[in-house]
């Protein structure tokens, strides 16, 4: 078996130590807390304008399974307070089943608009949370 060394320097480790620390508190200046601070405000920012799109689209999938709900109740009502042939009624059946197949896949849409919502809202950053994690 053939050994092979490492080609790259070595380092003690507690200057390798020293060096993390020594950039952490590098960090830690009023100056680079700044820059830091306007990199998360724009990525913040990006994020922001992907949730109100998100929002959007999750209000428009909401009115749409209202309509739908509206449409589906007046389906079932006139099956009950009308006559209709036996034909008519498995057509209405029909636009029924159709009503409740789009109502479950609006209901998906929300539930993922609202998980996307929260997992947006959990990539924010706050210098806050960064200057604890780099405490």
């Amino acid at each position: 078996m053939k050994s092979t060394l490492c080609a790259g320097q070595y380092v003690p480790i507690e200057t390798a130590n020293q060096a993390v620390l020594d950039l952490i508190v590098s960090f830690s200046s009023e100056a680079e807390l700044q820059k830091i601070q306007l990199k998360m405000d724009r990525h913040n920012d990006k994020i922001s304008k992907d949730m109100t799109l998100i929002q959007a689209e999750m209000d428009k999938s909401q009115a749409n399974l209202s309509t739908t709900k509206q449409k589906k109740e007046q389906y079932l009502d006139s099956l009950v307070t009308k006559e209709f042939s036996k034909e008519e009624r498995r057509k209405i059946n029909e636009k029924i089943d159709e009503f409740s197949l789009t109502e479950k896949q609006l209901d998906a849409a929300i539930y993922r608009y609202q998980f996307e919502l929260a997992d947006k809202e959990d990539k924010k950053m706050t210098i806050e949370s960064f200057k604890k994690l780099i405490v």
